[in-house]
């Protein structure tokens, strides 16, 4: 806009000879020459009377002079006002502005425009007004910078950190045609940012508008701790801490930074930052209970429990009246494992409000826990009278009497529980149980199915039900459950195991060996499951491999059946070295089982060793002497020494043991013959 100046008006063409202006007839040349011989002296000496006679101080001395040409200018001429300034009070103090100046303006000024200086004498025609805020004529009234501001920050379109706006203008019109304009600079301020965070209704416009305050002042603690609160109530736990951060880092003892900044680490779930700050809270204001619980709170959530338990006395040491800090200390308590400091700790809640039943309740828990059964039971009778629609406190209470054998009474409260709670799983779950311990497994079996209705995962309801189910010999049933276990279980080789069982009563051999290997490969050491598995292997036929199993099971511990089986297998393979060696092993591990011997025996007269064969057999008929077979074959064994008497006394004791033992009494008159034709040999 101009500084100021006249506005040239070009007049018409006159034609020559033509001496009118504007359609008149000129004035008489005389008449002119006199006018202006008059107007001179006299502007000449009001501009003189005006700049020393009632000089404004604001004005130079030869102001008068100025006004006096430009006056010429105006009058004579006939131009529009030069504008020399703009006068005005702001915040109770006189000003003058030049239209080259700037007029700044922050959003605590109110002024007042008084008028314009200007070659018009009597400032006739001239008007002021300032852009989008006064009104036509701005002179004489009182004005807020605040409103010029705001417009300033409102046509921005939101905060970006400038410190200056654009300039809105005060416009000075002469005849409603702008003649000048000085430039009017809303400065925006941290502090303006600040009010309008505080007159927002929007989350987003206060934390825009803060952010903006922040980023003019970075220092603005205060500003800084708006911040953190709107972020940390927000859940915006990172923006929280790192304006919290940025304030201790300023001042590392602002207590109430480092408060606020303890609940951010803890929204946060950050235990270990809770805990340090915590200390750091405690060195400044060391007699501050609530941040002992803090603390003990974090410790807990790291599994630090007696570290917890020992805040939480500091806390209430300085704060008994924290009740609900005895329950957490109760709760530390249990997790310690010290039921009886527990249920000190819900008693001291009881003793101040006797009618809390959340810590009754706590207390009857922590006494069932601590085997208290008499006590929890008492408790939990209280209970369910005080509130009769309790499901867990009958459920409890029927787990305390089942842990004290009344197991009918126990599946009589888990009902009342699934009468108020049908859907809950865990109650169904301890009903089939006690079903299960009163041998009622088909109700058992029913209740399972429907916690696996509730939760189609439930690892414990598939094994319980899948066990039901193999006991009572429906194996394929069984193997589809433990097949749905397999995949949720994390202990897959005993599942691999079970399921195996199952596929092998079910005669699906194929089956069973894939599930025993998997049982083997998942890292289950059972030599019960090798000879399982070697046995499916003879099933299948595979002869070499259920051997090489038998030899593993035998060798990875005592194990009678695999040792068995493997001397077994080496007698018919004709391994009589090895058949011996585990006989001995076996007869090692239970010296007083006959048939052992007798194995031991076979497997010595097989190699021809009779002496040793002997023994072996005597050794079996010393636990079972009425062993006819065994009898038999040592009477083969004196036989084969010569040893008649001794073949015919065991022959004689087989047939008396079992008449239907042909062999033995056909060898009976052989041996009698023998031993006559050895006395006649003697006698000649």
């Amino acid at each position: 806009m101009p500084e100021g100046g006249r506005a040239l008006r070009r007049r018409p063409d006159i034609p020559p000879g033509d001496r009118r202006v504007d359609g008149k007839k000129p004035p008489r040349r005389r008449w002119g020459a006199v006018a202006a011989g008059l107007v001179v002296p006299v502007l000449v000496l009001g501009g003189l009377w005006l700049g020393f006679v009632i000089r404004d101080p604001r004005h130079d001395p030869l102001f008068g002079l100025t006004r006096v040409r430009n006056a010429l200018s105006f009058y004579v001429l006939g131009g529009p006002p030069r504008v020399y300034g703009l006068t005005g009070e702001r915040n109770g103090r006189d000003f003058r502005l030049n239209p080259s100046e700037t007029f700044a303006v922050t959003y605590r000024d109110e002024f007042i425009l008084h008028g314009v200086v200007s070659d018009d004498l009597l400032s006739r025609g001239v008007s002021v007004d300032i852009a989008g805020v006064g009104g036509e004529r701005d002179e004489g009234r009182i004005l807020r910078g605040v409103d010029l501001v705001d417009r300033a920050m409102a046509e921005r379109g939101g905060p970006e950190g400038a410190t200056r706006l654009p300039a809105e203008p005060i416009r000075i019109r002469y005849r409603e045609t702008p003649i000048a304009a000085i430039p009017v600079q809303a400065v925006v301020t941290p502090q303006d940012w600040l009010r309008h965070a505080r007159a927002s209704d929007s989350l987003k416009e206060r934390i825009d508008y803060l952010e903006a305050a922040i980023r003019m002042n970075p220092a603005d603690t205060n500003v800084r701790k708006m911040l953190g609160g709107i972020y940390l109530r927000s859940g915006e736990i990172e923006r929280a801490i790192r304006h919290y951060g940025e304030v201790i880092r300023r001042n590392p003892q602002d207590l109430t930074a480092l408060r606020e900044l303890l609940k951010a680490y803890e929204a946060g779930k950050d235990d270990a930052a809770v805990i340090r700050t915590g200390e750091r809270l405690l060195a400044l204001s060391p007699g501050e209970a609530s941040i002992y619980a803090h603390m003990a709170f974090a410790s807990g959530n790291l599994g630090r429990w007696p570290r917890a338990v020992d805040l939480y006395r500091k806390s209430l040491a300085l704060d008994p009246r924290q009740e609900a800090l005895h329950f957490r200390l109760g709760e530390a308590h249990e997790m310690t494992g010290d039921y009886p400091a527990a249920i000190e700790a819900y008693r001291a809640i009881l003793k101040r409000t006797p009618d809390a039943d959340y810590a009754r309740m706590a207390l009857a828990a922590a006494s069932l826990k601590a085997g208290r059964n008499e006590e929890a039971i008492r408790l939990y009778r209280d209970i369910v009278k005080r509130q009769p629609r309790n499901a867990l406190a009958y459920a409890n209470l029927a787990l305390a009497l089942g842990n004290k054998g009344l197991t009918r009474e126990e599946v009589a409260y888990d009902r009342k529980a699934l009468a108020i709670e049908p859907g809950n799983a865990i109650v169904r779950f301890n009903l089939a149980a006690a079903y299960e311990k009163l041998k009622m497994d088909r109700e058992a079996a029913q209740e399972y199915r429907q916690v696996l209705k509730l939760k189609p995962e439930e690892a414990d309801a598939l094994k319980r039900l899948a066990d039901l189910e193999f006991r009572s010999g429906r194996f394929a049933a069984a193997a589809a459950l433990y097949e749905r276990l397999v995949k949720v279980s994390p202990q897959k080789a005993d599942v691999h195991a079970q399921l195996g069982a199952a596929y092998a009563e079910a005669k699906k051999y194929g089956l069973a060996a894939e599930n025993y290997e998997k049982a083997l490969r998942f890292g289950k050491r059972d030599p019960q499951l090798r000879q399982q598995l070697a046995d499916v292997y003879e099933k299948l036929g595979r002869k070499k491999e259920a051997l090489a199993q038998y030899e593993r099971a035998a060798a990875a511990g005592p194990a009678d059946g695999a040792l068995d089986v493997l001397a077994d297998r080496y007698m018919e393979e004709g391994r009589y070295e090895e058949a011996v060696q585990t006989y001995r092993k076996l007869i090692a591990l239970n010296p007083r089982r006959p048939s052992h011997h007798e194995a031991l025996g076979y497997a010595y007269e097989r190699q021809g060793k009779t002496g040793a064969a002997i023994e072996a057999y005597q050794a079996s008929l010393k636990y079972d002497p009425e062993n006819a077979e065994v009898l038999y074959r040592l009477g083969l064994l004196h036989e084969r020494n010569r040893d008649y008497e001794d073949a015919l006394q065991a022959f004689e004791k087989a047939y008396e043991l079992n008449p239907e033992h042909v062999r033995a009494g056909n060898k009976i008159p052989r041996m009698k013959i023998l031993l006559l034709e050895r006395k006649m040999g003697e006698r000649q």
